[in-house]
């Protein structure tokens, strides 16, 4: 962080990089540093747990209506209770 620090110090004050480079240094501190850390840590976790799982299609879509076989089984059910 010391080594940014003297980075960040040594570019500020030279106005031909700052206008040249179009850099943007970023105050850091430990937080700012932990927080990089535990998301970049995150990311990798998933892309890891990912690789290992199939996601399923995309298309979520029935390619039949099932409501309508839902309702015909729904409304045969008395039907099959009175024949017993």
């Amino acid at each position: 962080m010391q080594r940014y620090h003297l980075m960040k110090s040594a570019v500020s004050q030279n106005p031909n990089i700052m206008e040249k480079s179009g850099l943007v240094l970023f105050q850091i501190n430990k937080t700012t540093l932990s927080n990089w850390y535990k998301n970049s840590a995150c990311v990798e976790e998933v892309k890891l747990l990912l690789q290992i799982t199939e996601l399923p299609d995309s298309n979520l879509c029935s390619k039949s209506p099932l409501l309508a076989h839902s309702i015909q089984f729904h409304q045969s059910i008395p039907l099959l209770l009175k024949s017993k």
